[in-house]
Parts: C-alpha cells; sequence; structure tokens
C-alpha cells in the first residue's frame, strides 16, 4: 500500500492514462534515440542493493533479435520450412494466432520478423516508450528449450500516442507451439497494450531463467506515461505471470535493475520525472525502488526530490508526523511558515495568500504535534499563537477557528483521539478547512485532503 504522501502522485499516474488519453495528441516518439527510459545504474542510498547494474552470468543484458534462422523450441516442434506471409489480420488482436499458425508451419523467426513488418505491425526505430525489439529468443520458462518473444505494435494507426499491441510468448510443447504469455489477458492492462516495447530479457527475479520486462504507455502532449511489466515464470504457476502488478505508471522514467545484497534477485528502481501541464499542479520528481519477494515485486522505498513548493514542504511535515517523527516534522511546519524561499502554485486555482493559509495550518499541526506527545501546555500555546495572528473571515481564519475547536476538546476530555473526532466534525461542517488544501487548489498531482486528515492519529 502505498505511503499517504504517495497517493498524489498515483492519482496523477492514473489521471494521465484514463483522461488525458483520451484527448491525446500524437508525439514524436517514433524516431530517433530512445528518452525517458534507461537501463543504467540510479544512485538510490538503500542497503539492500549494491553496485552497478549486471546481468547474472549466462543472461542477456538487454535484449537482441534473435537469430535470423532460428526457432524457438525443441525439435519435436515442427521443422523449418519456407513459409509464406499471409495478408495482414484486419486487427492487432487477431495477430497472435496468425502468428501461431505461422509457427506451427514452420516459419523461423526471421519470417516472423517480415511477417510484422509487412502487416505495419512492428515499430522499425526506436521511440520515447522504449527500444524497438520485435522478435527475440531466450529461455524464459524451465526446461532446456528457449521461448520466442514477440512484440506487436500497430505502426497503422496515424496517432502514434495510441498504438495498441501486445507481447506474447510462444513456446513449444507436445508438438505445436503454443502462446505461453499473452500481455493483453492481463486485467491490468483491459484487453489492450498501449505501445508495448521491449526493456530486457534477462534474470531479475534470481531463479536462473530470464524474465520479459517491457514498458507500455500512452502520450499527452505534456509527456509519455509510462508503466514497467515484468513478466516471470513462478512456481507452480503454468507460463508466464506478471510480478509487478502493483507497479503504476509515471512520466519520464528511468529504469535501473540492481543486485541485491540478501539474494540472487535484482531490485527495480525508477526514477520518474514530472508533466509539462498545469492542470495537474506543482510536482516533483521521486524515485521508487520495488525489490522482490515472495513472488511479485514489493515497494521498499519511494523517495521525493527536496521541496521547492510550500504545498509540497507541508507534505513532507505530514509524512514526517504520521511516521512519527515529531521533531523532523514539527522542523518542516516551521519551514512552511517562515521560509520565503519556497514557491507558492501560481497555477489556474491558485490561493490568494497561500503563505497564510498554509502557514496557518502549519500553526495548527504544530498544536496537534505538542498535543501528540502529551504536551498540552505547549499546545494551548501553538494555539493562542495561531489565534492572535490569523485574522477570522480570512482563508487562514478557518484555522483558528478550527484550533479552538481542537483546544475546546484537549481541555474537555484531556485526550488526543477525542479532540481529533472532534476537528473531523467540525471540518465535514466547514469543507474549506481541506478543500483549500488539497487537489481543488493543487491539482491531481498532490495529495488531495480529506476531513479525517485534519488530525493525525498516532
Amino acid at each position: 500500500m502505498a505511503h499517504p504522501h504517495r497517493v498524489c502522485e498515483r492519482s496523477l499516474f492514473l489521471y494521465v492514462v484514463t483522461v488525458i488519453g483520451l484527448m491525446l495528441t500524437a508525439c514524436s516518439q517514433d524516431a530517433g534515440t530512445p528518452s525517458g527510459i534507461s537501463t543504467n545504474a540510479t544512485s538510490v542510498d538503500t542497503s539492500s542493493l549494491s553496485g552497478p547494474t549486471r546481468a547474472p552470468s549466462g543472461q542477456s543484458v538487454a535484449p537482441g533479435a534473435a537469430a535470423p534462422g532460428s526457432q524457438a523450441g525443441t525439435t519435436s516442434c515442427p521443422a523449418l520450412a519456407t513459409v509464406a506471409v499471409p495478408p495482414a489480420p484486419k486487427v492487432v488482436q487477431d495477430a497472435p494466432d496468425a502468428i501461431l499458425e505461422l509457427l506451427n508451419r514452420g516459419a523461423s523467426s526471421s519470417v516472423i520478423v517480415s511477417a510484422l513488418t509487412q502487416w505495419g505491425m512492428t515499430s522499425t526505430t526506436a521511440n520515447a516508450i522504449g527500444v524497438s525489439v520485435p522478435v527475440t529468443s531466450a529461455k524464459v520458462l524451465p526446461g532446456d528449450a528457449s521461448q520466442l518473444i514477440v512484440v506487436l505494435y500497430d505502426a497503422r494507426v496515424k496517432d502514434q500516442s495510441v498504438r495498441f499491441g501486445d507481447v506474447l510468448v510462444f513456446g513449444c510443447a507436445s508438438g505445436q507451439f503454443e502462446i505461453e504469455y499473452r500481455a493483453s489477458d492481463d486485467a491490468i492492462f483491459g484487453g489492450q497494450v498501449a505501445n508495448p516495447h521491449i526493456l530486457a530479457v534477462r534474470d531479475v527475479t534470481g531463479d536462473g531463467i530470464a524474465d520479459v520486462a517491457f514498458v507500455s504507455g500512452v502520450c499527452s502532449p505534456s509527456a509519455c506515461t509510462q508503466n514497467v511489466t515484468i513478466a516471470s515464470h513462478v512456481a507452480d504457476s503454468p507460463g508466464l505471470v506478471n510480478v509487478s502488478a502493483d507497479i503504476d505508471g509515471g512520466p519520464k522514467p528511468v529504469v535501473s535493475f540492481i543486485p541485491s545484497k540478501r539474494d540472487a534477485s535484482q531490485a527495480l528502481v525508477i526514477a520518474y520525472g514530472t508533466l509539462s501541464d498545469v492542470s495537474v499542479g506543482p510536482q516533483r520528481p521521486f524515485t521508487d525502488t520495488w525489490m522482490f519477494a515472495s513472488g511479485a515485486y514489493t515497494l521498499t522505498a519511494s523517495v521525493n526530490a527536496p521541496a521547492v513548493y510550500r504545498v509540497h514542504a507541508l507534505q513532507d511535515a505530514d509524512t514526517a508526523f504520521r511516521h512519527k517523527a515529531y521533531a523532523d516534522a514539527a522542523a518542516f511546519y516551521q519551514r512552511v511558515i517562515s521560509d520565503p524561499s519556497l514557491r507558492a502554485w501560481d497555477g489556474p486555482s491558485a490561493l490568494a495568500d497561500e503563505r497564510s493559509v498554509l502557514g496557518a495550518f502549519s500553526q495548527f499541526r504544530l498544536a496537534e504535534l505538542a498535543a501528540v506527545q502529551g504536551n498540552m501546555a505547549g499546545a494551548q500555546t501553538a494555539i493562542r499563537a495561531l489565534q492572535a495572528g490569523a485574522k477570522l473571515g480570512s482563508p487562514a481564519g478557518i484555522y483558528a477557528r478550527m484550533a479552538a475547536e481542537f483546544g475546546k476538546g484537549l481541555s474537555d476530555s484531556g485526550d488526543y483521539a477525542n479532540a481529533c473526532d472532534n476537528l473531523v466534525y467540525f471540518s465535514e461542517r466547514n469543507q474549506a478547512t481541506y478543500r483549500q488544501l488539497g487537489g481543488d487548489v493543487f491539482g491531481s498531482a498532490n495529495y488531495d485532503y480529506q476531513p479525517e486528515d485534519m488530525c493525525i492519529k498516532p
């Protein structure tokens, strides 16, 4: 489960894929040098990782085209034969069966490449979503035989930003080829995979056989939003399964695989950029680290770039508060109140006096911090300071009223949790308390505060 300060970015990615994706315009992504995707090592401060990116012995560092005359599988499958390429399937969804038929007639991997090219279902150059490798061969399932990995990409569609395709793995069983993996069958893609490209074919799970890592996603005028998927063999499961289903997509990812110290697997480190879209609000880059354990990649670290905007300093303070790093939280709240270098958001729904509003709320948080640590006198001092500084009737003044409600709850019961409940009740009836801190003002790229966020319980 994502930390509270990460929820805003997750909402951003869903927003880009489901909303902006409906109004896409083409982005020039199908030519030139790949951008936004990298398999270079990233500097990450974590004791679970070690060394630069490297491939385990016997595994490929990056995918390469299968040998022109090769055919995946064992000799029990149809022997190589001269096979004519049939007319192109009408829709890309019919291509997997057409490829399967070709393989079972003895087509080599070079024939499959020719078919994809003639059909207009492959990208012949690198693009912003990844590197283009339409066909490659690797051992991705247990046994002696290798499998054929095919990437479909419907280049016939004029709008490059929404070209759909698939990632397929074909293997030999009982004398015939069959589809061992089809990315479009994964519910996470909803039946179609946007702009799929292979990122790497290598052993990242540490089981001694290769895994298939690929990227997919759509482009808007502001950025390409890309997802990373790792298809791997898992014990007691046939074929390949998605072991990265919880990884959300994001803009301009720089992807690294870094060896883990604890086992033979590799961590996945993704450094995300930002969207040039004012409607989603202020943003900052962040880096996620995912470790492989118990058959899946799990988020183990998420690190934001330092706050430049005042609202991000507030979010950092709240994160520290939730993690009971009370001294850090107090320092961050003080920075929101007094640091003139922090930028105010000047987007479409910007607050008229952001520094006063966020400063007043941060002053209120200092009262909460004192109270949660049992310092009731300190809490009352912070409340009085807020009431003296916040002008009633102003956007910041609502926090003076909220502070009075909080102070009354503390005086009546001496119980922090009870005072928190009073705050939630107050905020439900005074929506400005939370709405001027969240998505209504700062956009979908930021934490959307709710009444229950007005008080942080230990």
